[in-house]
């Protein structure tokens, strides 16, 4: 059962192309980050920045590289935690949420303008957390030990869960609360640092549901998560070759690279049932903050001796950013009940988002210390504001038992401002701001047809978009930025045969993109976002699911996404037929399951998992910039023996220790660049008890 279209339905009838990954799934595998189960859904990439959070998400090949807004929402059950403003980077770090109270996470393929709104171009996470039961009393604690190639020490996590009824059937409780502490695995050649990106993470939720009347519930629930890693998982190799060039799992800087991200969330949900509709609203508020660092000393460190008239002849430039984030959402909607003749939908959407991008470049002495006149060498603080105001809707009419019938529409204003000071010996000081006002309207169409209650096949057409903004007022800069947006052709067929023993699920598509978000340069000097020409996407995706045997279940996944440029990008150095950057041609993923009773109560279960992810480029393939990342596979196996109350797992990541080469924000041709890899091969125990 999904949520997909904001009512509860069997994800075999949704006209759309869903993956659906349980969280008895995610803990098997021991998965702490999205880099760890992404691959198991079709044509779902994460381009990993080195660390949890510093993460860009990309469906159907919707991308244009780093920076701006996202194009991938993510949700976390009925409420947006990404920003919809395209001066936070909010396509670059996107919520990596530690998976341990998640039930399941579904992913839709596909613009979900009309019901989710703003940056679902490429389409959604949607993150399911459990929640609370109103008449079962439940325990939950849990710990790992792993061991990880390359590590100096052992990792090590803690959990603990539970379910607590206060008043049964009608008040109960539920809280979690973890702590992974994933250690270090790369050095670093030139200051000697040994494990430098250790990685330590904590949060922990609370839910309390209310059932005040027959058909009426109240969810309050808070989050918060802490993810800090003392470096980035990243290798320096050679720019032509991409051979490691000081050696396996080491990097070469000189000033630290620290990331950390921290969240806040809490909502509220009141729903109730009435005979004709069934009434909800859902309230939430948003914190997050990033953190980090990035070594620029090779591009700026060069000047220090110039501005310093050669008193400093060596130094350091790192510069030092935070994002913040405070976002407030309303959503109020009316929904008639499922399985009638005509079913229906309308809600009303609103949001208020304040956002700071804060980034300072340090001007410091080999020693760290600050270079008098030269720290800071240049800051540029950037506050911005979006509000947005929507109505949307649906509706379905059955034709008859086996045809129906979808139409929605949502429409949408935003008013947005945005204001950046600079400052600094490198750059000319200035301070200016800027306003818009944009409206836009999204639609879907879908018809879907029945030929038995095992296997249905759909048409949908569907809208999406990502909002512009105010670009700031400098001499060659366009006032605002336009809204890009896309419209999605899919035909899709959801089949299952053999008694319900093997399930197939297929999807084809066509996007046609226009008026892309794009970066652009001034010859000032000056990066502002500006509208480009077009793109277009098609392809196709499967996934199947076959009961071999009694107890052995066997799963595939397959991809294929021809993503490129249709007009010619000057300002990102692409041209007509390029491929868009971060999106594999072909990607997917084999699965193999066997359970099995043992004595008594006990079972014991084994798995094999097989994920692949084929080459890709960092940027559009002509610009010079641009790195080709050649592709991956990797292997993983589980092993697991419970009785239901007691469960033990071992796991195995990455057996064959590869070094897959994630993501580089660095110059094709450069004598180094530094490329986040996948963790290295990984072996540990799981243990878990509930009570």
């Amino acid at each position: 059962m999904v949520t997909a279209q904001k009512r509860a339905e069997n994800v075999q009838d949704v006209p759309a192309s869903i993956s659906v990954l349980g969280g008895a799934r995610i803990a098997a595998i021991h998965a702490i980050q999205l880099t760890d189960y992404a691959t198991l859904a079709p044509g779902f990439q994460v381009d990993s920045g080195g660390a949890p959070g510093r993460t860009q998400l990309t469906l159907r090949g919707v991308s244009t590289g780093s920076g701006g807004s996202a194009a991938v929402g993510v949700y976390v059950d009925d409420a947006p935690v990404g920003s919809s403003s395209p001066f936070v980077q909010g396509n670059s770090f996107a919520l990596d949420l530690m998976p341990y109270d998640v039930d399941r996470v579904e992913i839709l393929r596909g613009p979900q303008g009309t019901l989710y709104g703003a940056s679902t171009m490429g389409g959604l996470l949607k993150y399911v957390l459990k929640s609370p039961s109103l008449d079962q009393f439940q325990v939950q604690i849990g710990g790992d030990v792993a061991g990880i190639e390359g590590a100096g020490r052992i990792e090590a996590g803690a959990r603990l869960a539970a379910n607590i009824p206060l008043v049964e059937g009608k008040l109960s409780v539920r809280f979690s609360l973890y702590d992974e502490s994933t250690p270090g695995y790369i050095d670093n050649a030139l200051t000697g640092r040994k494990d430098e990106n250790g990685l330590d993470q904590k949060g922990g939720r609370v839910s309390l549901l209310w059932a005040p009347a027959d058909g009426t519930t109240v969810k309050l629930s808070a989050m918060l998560q802490d993810q800090n890693s003392k470096g980035v998982a990243a290798e320096a190799v050679d720019g032509q070759t991409l051979k490691p060039l000081f050696g396996d799992l080491t990097n070469s800087h000189i000033a630290a690279q620290p990331f950390r991200q921290t969240l806040d969330f809490y909502d509220a949900t009141i729903s109730h049932q009435m005979d004709w509709a069934t009434l909800s609203s859902t309230t939430s508020y948003l914190g997050k903050n990033s953190k980090f660092v990035d070594d620029l000393t090779q591009i700026f460190g060069p000047l220090i001796p110039v501005f310093t008239a050669g008193a400093v002849a060596a130094g350091q430039t790192p510069v030092s950013t935070r994002l913040s984030i405070e976002k407030v959402t309303q959503e109020i909607r009316l929904t008639s009940p499922s399985h009638r003749t005509f079913e229906w939908l309308a809600g009303l959407f609103y949001t208020d988002e304040v956002g700071r991008d804060l980034e300072t470049l340090h001007g410091l002495d080999l020693q760290g210390a600050a270079i008098p006149g030269l720290e800071p060498f240049a800051v540029f603080n950037e506050y911005s504001r979006y509000r947005e105001f929507a109505v949307f809707g649906d509706a379905t009419y059955r034709l008859n038992d086996a045809w129906d019938v979808t139409g929605g529409l949502r429409w949408a204003r935003n008013w947005q401002t945005n204001r950046q000071d600079s400052f600094g010996p490198l750059v000319t000081p200035s301070s200016g701001g800027a306003r818009s006002s944009q409206q836009v309207v999204t639609y879907m169409a879908s018809t879907r047809y029945h030929f038995s209650k095992d296997a249905m096949a759909y048409l949908r057409i569907a809208s999406g978009y990502r909002p512009g903004g105010p670009n700031l007022p400098f001499p060659g800069v366009p006032p605002t930025i336009g809204a890009d947006r896309l419209v999605n052709y899919e035909a899709g067929l959801k089949s299952e045969f053999l008694d319900r023993k093997l399930l197939v699920d297929a999807a084809v598509f066509y996007i046609d993109w226009k008026d892309i978000q794009i970066n652009a340069v001034t010859a000032g000097g000056f990066n502002y976002i500006t509208n480009g020409g077009k793109a277009k996407s098609q392809g196709f995706e499967l996934q199947s699911t076959l009961v071999a045997a009694p107890g052995l279940t066997l799963g595939g996944t397959l991809a294929f996404t021809d993503a490129k440029l249709t007009d010619n990008a000057p300002s990102i150095g692409g041209r007509s037929g390029d491929r868009l950057p971060l999106t594999p041609e072909w990607s997917g993923s084999l699965t193999a399951d066997y359970r099995h009773a043992i004595r008594g109560d006990w079972t014991g279960a084994i798995g094999a998992d097989y994920r692949y992810a084929g080459a890709r480029t960092s940027l559009v393939a002509s610009n010079p910039d641009s790195v080709r990342l050649p592709s991956y596979g990797v292997f993983g196996l589980t092993a697991e023996l419970t009785n239901g109350r007691y469960t033990a797992r071992l796991f195995l990541k990455n057996l064959t220790d590869e070094r897959a080469l994630l993501s580089t924000n660095s110059a094709r041709g450069a004598a180094a660049l530094a490329v986040s890899i996948l963790q290295p091969r990984t072996f540990g125990l799981s243990l878990d008890a509930a009570f």
